[in-house]
This record gives C-alpha cells, sequence and structure tokens, in this order.
C-alpha cells in the first residue's frame, strides 16, 4: 500500500533553509503534491529575497569595514613617512654640524700638536735648570729645617716654640683645617707632648720677663691678679702715655685669710722683678674686708723692702770705709744693747733682723719729707662696678620688704605648722625665720634660677654686676607673661604642681609690695645705675684713670639729692628723661618707664614715692661712704698724683677668674701653672716680642736661673738646719758629704784642689782653730773688723738690686 506523502509545514521547511548555510537551493522538482501550491512558492522566492538582502547588506558592512581599515592605514602610513622624513632632515643637519666640528677639531688638534711640541722643547729645558737647581736645594731644605730645629738633635728654634704655644691655645681646630685645604705633610719632626708641656711654660715664664721689664722700666680661694705699667717704646726706650693691664695669673691659696692672699702674690712679684718696691703705688680691689687687709699687709711689704733698698743704697754711697768710719754712731748702739759681738752673733735670726730694720728705719729717718712721702706713698682705689653694686645693697634695708616670706624647702617644712600667731615659737622655728628671705632682691635671685640659670649645676651663686636691676626691669615689663607662664608650668607636669622653688616666685609676682620694691630698683636703675655704668665700663673708657673720677662721683651724689628733692622728675608720665637719667640722655630701657606708670595709674603703688625717696637716701648715704677715698688722692702732690694709675674697675682679675672656670671645663686635667703660662702669655701679648730668638734665649736663661735658684734656696734650708761641728775627733769621722756640708756651713767654697777627704778636714779644722781665735779675741776687744759687718750688710741690703740685669734690662 502506498504510503501518504509526508506533509511538510513552512517551519520545518524554515529550519531546513537555515540549516543550509545559506547555500543555494536545488530545484528539484517539487513532489506532485506541492506543484499547485501558489502560497508556497510565493513564500519560498520571499525568503530567497530576504537573504539576498542579508547577503548583501553583510557584504556591505565588510566592505565599509575594510575601507575604513585601509583610510585609517593609509593616514598612519603618510604620518610615519612624513615623521621619517623629519627625522631624516634632523639627522642630516646633525651630519653636517658634526662634520663641521671634525674638520675644527682636526685643525685644533693640530694646533695642539704645534704646541705641544714647542712645550716639549721648554720641558727640555725645565728639566735641564731642575738638574742644575736641585743641586742647590740641600741648602735651602736645611734653611727650612732650620727654623724648626736648630741641628739634628731636634732642638727647637723660637718660631716652633711660638707655633706649638699657638696650636695649645686654640686646639687641634687648625691641624684639621689644613687637612681640609690640603696642605701636604712637610716631614718636619713632630714635637712630642713634653716638649709642648715646656714650651708652654716658657710662655709664662715670656710673661713674667715682659711685665718685670716694663715695671722696671717705668674652699678652694682663687685669686687673680694683675698690674697696670706704661709701655715701653721698643725703638727708643721711653714710656709711652697711657697704660696697659698685665695680667700676674691666678693662684689658688690655701684659705681665704689675707695672709695666704699676699703671700701667693708676693712670691709671684718677686718672681719677676725685685724692684718692685720703687714703682709701687697702690691697689685696686673690692669692699670685701680681706681685700683691706691685702692692701695693708702689702703696704707693710713695700715699707720693708724700701728699708732695705734704702740700706743697699746707703752702703753703695758710702763704701766699707766710710761705713766703718761711722759704724760705732750708727750700729754700735745696737751691738752693745744686745750684749756684744759675741751675743749679737748668738741672737736668733728673727731678733737679729729686728735690729737690722730698726738700722734701716735710721736711714729712713734722715731722708726729707718729699722723699719720704713719695717712698711711702700707697693708695687703695675701689671698683666702680662694686660701688654700685653695693650702693643697692646699701639701699636695700630702705625697702619695705614683703610679709611674705620666700622660704626654702627646709624652712617651709618647719614654718608649716606655725599657724597660731599668739604662741611662743620654738628655736627651730624662730632660726627658720631669720633665715628666710623676703622682698624684690630675694625674688630676683628665684627668678634667675629658674629662668636663666648661667650654670650647670645646683646651688649656684646667682651674683652678677647689676643683674638684679636688669631682672626687675624685665619682670615689670612682661609681668603678665610671666604669671601665664608659672601657671603654664602649674599644668604642664604630669603630677600637677609647683615645686617650693616655683611656689616662691607665683607669690612674689601677686604680691604688691614685692612688685613695688622692683619698681624701685628699675627706676634706681634708669636714673642712676645704667648712666653711671656707662661713663665707667663701656667701649672706649678701657684707659680711665679711677684716680681722676671724682668729680664724676660728686656729680653723681648732687643728680641723687636733686631726684630726692625733685622726685616728680622720674613718677610723673610726662618725667622727661634729659632731667631724670644721670647722663641726661634717653631712658635706657624706655618700656620700663612705660610698664612702671601704667601700674602706677591703675593704683599698684600707692606709696612708691615715699619708698622711693627713702631708697635713694640711703643710696645717697651708702655713696658717701664708697667715695671716701678721694679725700686722700686730692691731697696728693701733682707728681705723685702723675705717677699713680688704676682701671675704673675690676674687669680683668674677673675676667680671668671666668677664663679659669671655663679652662676647667674644657681641660680638666690641665694644671693650675700650666693655666697660668697660657693665660698671661696670651693676654700679655708677648708673642711679638717672644718670636725673637735673643728673646727665646732669654727666656731659656731665665728659665734656667729659676731652677737654680730654686736649688739653692733649698740648698741653703738644708744647711740652715745643720749645727756647726768644733769637735775635732767627730771632724775626722766624717764622711765626705758631711764635710762638705760643714764646710758650706763656715762659709768656705770648695776649691778644686780639695776634692780629698784630707785636705777637706784640714781645711775645716784650720777654720775652727781661726774661728776661735778670734772668738778669744772679741772677747778682749770690742773693736769691729770690717769682716764682720759684711754679714750684717748683706741681711740690711737685702736682695741684690742687680741680680736681674742678665734677664731685664733695668732703668728708670
Amino acid at each position: 500500500m502506498p504510503s501518504s506523502p509526508q506533509k511538510t509545514t513552512p517551519s520545518s521547511l524554515t529550519k531546513a533553509i537555515s540549516s543550509s548555510s545559506l547555500k543555494a537551493i536545488p530545484s528539484s522538482p517539487l513532489p506532485s503534491t506541492c506543484r499547485g501550491s501558489t502560497r508556497l512558492l510565493a513564500q519560498l522566492e520571499k525568503l530567497k529575497a530576504y537573504k539576498s538582502t542579508q547577503r548583501s547588506k553583510a557584504l556591505e558592512k565588510v566592505k565599509a569595514e575594510l575601507h575604513q581599515l585601509f583610510t585609517q592605514h593609509t593616514a598612519e602610513m603618510q604620518a610615519q613617512k612624513k615623521a621619517l622624513k623629519l627625522d631624516l632632515i634632523t639627522l642630516q643637519e646633525r651630519l653636517l654640524r658634526t662634520e663641521v666640528a671634525l674638520t675644527r677639531e682636526h685643525e685644533e688638534t693640530a694646533c695642539l700638536q704645534k704646541i705641544l711640541s714647542e712645550y716639549e722643547n721648554q720641558l727640555h729645558q725645565l728639566y735641564t735648570k731642575l738638574h742644575q737647581v736641585s743641586k742647590s736645594c740641600g741648602a735651602a731644605i736645611h734653611k727650612a729645617h732650620s727654623k724648626v730645629v736648630k741641628n739634628t738633635l731636634r732642638v727647637y728654634t723660637s718660631e716652633a716654640h711660638a707655633v706649638a704655644r699657638t696650636l695649645k691655645a686654640v686646639g687641634g681646630i687648625l691641624l684639621e683645617l689644613g687637612h681640609l685645604m690640603g696642605v701636604r705633610d712637610t716631614n718636619l719632626p713632630k714635637m712630642s707632648q713634653c716638649t709642648v708641656q715646656h714650651v708652654v711654660a716658657e710662655g709664662g715664664i715670656a710673661a713674667s720677663i715682659k711685665t718685670g721689664f716694663k715695671i722696671v722700666h717705668n674652699d678652694k680661694n682663687y685669686e687673680s691678679h694683675c698690674i697696670a705699667v706704661k709701655p715701653v717704646n721698643a725703638d727708643d726706650g721711653t714710656l709711652g702715655d697711657g697704660h696697659v693691664l698685665h695680667s700676674l695669673g691666678v693662684d689658688n691659696t690655701q684659705n681665704h685669710s689675707s695672709e695666704a692672699a699676699v703671700g701667693g702674690m708676693l712670691q709671684r712679684l718677686n718672681s719677676i722683678c725685685h724692684s718692685l718696691t720703687w714703682k709701687f703705688r697702690g691697689t685696686n680691689g673690692d669692699y670685701a674686708n680681706d681685700v683691706k687687709k691685702d692692701n695693708q699687709l702689702l703696704f707693710q711689704w713695700k715699707m720693708e723692702y724700701t728699708y732695705s733698698f734704702l740700706g743697699k743704697e746707703e752702703i753703695e754711697k758710702r763704701g766699707l770705709n766710710q761705713l766703718q768710719i761711722s759704724w760705732d754712731d750708727f750700729v754700735k748702739p745696737y751691738i752693745d744693747e744686745v750684749g756684744g759681738q759675741a751675743a749679737w752673733e748668738k741672737l736668733p735670726k728673727k731678733e737679729c733682723e729686728e735690729y737690722e730694720l730698726q738700722i734701716a728705719h735710721g736711714v729712713y729717718s734722715r731722708l726729707d719729707e718729699m722723699t719720704q712721702q713719695q717712698l711711702s706713698h700707697f693708695l687703695f682705689s675701689r671698683c666702680c662696678m662694686h660701688k654700685e653694686l653695693n650702693s643697692i645693697k646699701g639701699s636695700d634695708k630702705a625697702l619695705p620688704h614683703s610679709p611674705i616670706l620666700l622660704v626654702n624647702k627646709d624652712n617651709a617644712a618647719v614654718l608649716s605648722y606655725v599657724k597660731d600667731p599668739s604662741r611662743n615659737l620654738t628655736p627651730a622655728e624662730i632660726r627658720a625665720l631669720e633665715s628666710s628671705g623676703s622682698g624684690g632682691i630675694k625674688a630676683m635671685s628665684l627668678a634667675g634660677m629658674i629662668l636663666n640659670n648661667k650654670d650647670k649645676k645646683k646651688d649656684v651663686s646667682n651674683m652678677h654686676f647689676h643683674s638684679h636691676v636688669d631682672a626687675a626691669c624685665e619682670l615689670l615689663t612682661h609681668l603678665t607673661l610671666y604669671r601665664e607662664f608659672i601657671d603654664f608650668v602649674f599644668w604642664k607636669k604630669d603630677k600637677l604642681g609647683h615645686t617650693n622653688l616655683e611656689a616662691n616666685f607665683k607669690k612674689a609676682l601677686h604680691n604688691p609690695v614685692t612688685l613695688m620694691e622692683l619698681a624701685v630698683l628699675a627706676l634706681y636703675g634708669l636714673t642712676v645705675s645704667y648712666p653711671y655704668l656707662q661713663h665707667v665700663r663701656s667701649p672706649g673708657t678701657e684707659g680711665i684713670n679711677s684716680l681722676d673720677l671724682d668729680p664724676l662721683h660728686d656729680n653723681l651724689k648732687k643728680h641723687i639729692q636733686r631726684l630726692i628733692r625733685h622726685l616728680s622728675l622720674v613718677l610723673t608720665p610726662d618725667g622727661l628723661f634729659m632731667n631724670a637719667a644721670f647722663d641726661g640722655l634717653a631712658w635706657h630701657r624706655k618700656d620700663v618707664f612705660e610698664a612702671i606708670q601704667c601700674l602706677l595709674q591703675v593704683g599698684q603703688f600707692p606709696v612708691l614715692k615715699k619708698v622711693f625717696i627713702a631708697f635713694l637716701q640711703d643710696a645717697l648715704e651708702t655713696w658717701e661712704h664708697f667715695t671716701v677715698e678721694f679725700s686722700a688722692i686730692k691731697n696728693l702732690p701733682d707728681d705723685i698724683y702723675a705717677e699713680c694709675w688704676m682701671p675704673a674697675t675690676n674687669d680683668v682679675n674677673e675676667g680671668s677668674l671666668g677664663s679659669m672656670c671655663v679652662n676647667h671645663w674644657h681641660c680638666p686635667t690641665q694644671t693650675q701653672h700650666q693655666f697660668n703660662t697660657k693665660h698671661t702669655f696670651s693676654h700679655n701679648n708677648v708673642r711679638a716680642t717672644q718670636v725673637a730668638e735673643n728673646s727665646h734665649q732669654v727666656v731659656e736663661h731665665q728659665q734656667k736661673k729659676l731652677a737654680a735658684n730654686q736649688r739653692a734656696n733649698e740648698h741653703s734650708t738644708h744647711l740652715a738646719g745643720i749645727d756647726p761641728v768644733f769637735d775635732e775627733g767627730r771632724v775626722r769621722s766624717m764622711t765626705v758629704e758631711k764635710l762638705k756640708e760643714q764646710l758650706q756651713v763656715q762659709g768656705i767654697a770648695l776649691e778644686k784642689d780639695m776634692k780629698k777627704k784630707e785636705q777637706q778636714v784640714e781645711e775645716l779644722l784650720r777654720i775652727i782653730y781661726e774661728n776661735s781665735q778670734d772668738q778669744d779675741a772679741n772677747d778682749t776687744n770690742v773693736s769691729q773688723e770690717p769682716r764682720d759687718i759684711i754679714p750684717i750688710i748683706r741681711n740690711l741690703a737685702g736682695p741684690s738690686r742687680w741680680q736681674d740685669s742678665d734677664a731685664m734690662y733695668l732703668s728708670d
């Protein structure tokens, strides 16, 4: 049975067509069942047309994309072609420039080759000259070395010594700078540390020599001394018009007594020059009692040496023959007083010196009054900085110190239990009250400890010239700021609170009476202290003679009296500085004056006028007390007054002490002697005279002489403790050393032919026998031989006036 034809749907036909991958539909004959289907054919045609349209669109799209890619690629190729063309042009230009430069280089090379050839010829000539010069370089090298060392034993020259002292003074900075600047090794011998120490010591000796030269020509306690002398012109030897201050160094004393201080200074002076007493006209220092006693002891020393020199002059003028003629009238009474020549020789050394001093007094008493006044003239001038300091200290008692005590921590703990004023205080509480301070000065001391401590250590001194007045001016000007600061300190701590020192400072800042004391100090500073200090201590005042300041102090006292009578010159807002300030110049700190006026206007200081008048009255009394020295200066003869000069301040000694402190910080192992030699060498400007070869020889000679004198003094002290031996048996049993000592005790020098012990024994026995014969003769005859008075003459004369003639040039 034939099968019925399968029915074909449009959907299945669509699937079949879509799966043909757009291939052409074969024109196979339709089934007989579809031939008459017009609808189906129409759909098929429509489908073909649709597919054809889709293929056309896809093809157009591909064409468009290809065209776009081709256009873009063409543009890029054009751009690259253009860039390559520009690069090619640039390379061509560079190539052209390179060719030009290469041509120029060839030309320069040819020129340089020509110059090089010429230089080679010159170099050949220089090598020839160098060969000739090298033969004479030995002498030049030897000469260069001779500036440092004298011979192969490395004895250094004075120039090398001077350079070593300079390097030691400034440290290693010069060497470091030399290395940084590329200084090559000069192959000079390196100076050993021991030699450097000796060289530094020579600087101190040279300083002493220069000081002595200028003098002749015209807890641990530290003492600094300087001496004022007239400079000597090196060309003609005449004295200059001004004065220079030479430092004598800083020495430590065993205690703070005047005897120890003066003893050390006299030892220092005697090592410089023995004729100092003829030029010694006075001293300058502060107002401490020990300084006053120092001046008295120095005056006694001056007079003792003056008597000794007068005795020496008398002996040199009269000679031994004339002295023997008048010996009975001059010395014999003293010998008879002690019981004759034998008793005189047996007198203890101290009593004998007393009699010899009486003899010298006899010479002094025969001089005329003018000569005696010139020889005994001795002044004591005071430092002007200390005058101003003491004027404030003396006036402080006039201030109404605040009832608020500024007690330290220990006293605060004791006084914390004193709450009932009516009960009796214990001894400990009374001591705490008496030792506790108050007022403006105490407050400024606390401010210095908190705000501007000058030392790194605790428990430091706050005493500086004028520092309390400066602090008062500063606090009054910025009072609000300091109040805020002390409150800020309270809140800034991890554990809130003030220390006892900070609490006291805050009390002072809020206490009206304390602030009024600060205002008094500030006004005194503006009207008196600052202008006065400008006169005595400012640039250009180094050459002021303290003895010429009597008119200045008279005017100062008159100015204080005028302020007392007319206080409105200061305490009124329209006060003018030309009337209120001592020098008539502008206020030293105008802001301080304005701050005080502002506090006055708000009623902060109701009794300031009364307190300031009391302060000025006490200050005037203090100035009268501390200027009494000018009464003695006014009565001086003109010729004596012309010889006297003293600095207005004690800055040199204060500065020397400060330099010593700084030196101890930087060089803690340096000895006091090394510091003094370095300090005096630098301060006295000795380097210019020290570089000369002959000066260096003088220093070496003086150094050897000092060492020899020291050995001689030690030997003399040793001989003084040896008793003379008169027994022949003991003499013959002595050793050689003992025999030499006995001979020296008897005043006999060992001769070259007295080397054997037998010869020394015979000589000593001969001297003992002769002395015994002389003693017997003296017992029967009191007549004096010239030989017997020689020891007295030597003791009377003291140190020889010409003892230093080989180290210094002595003249008047």
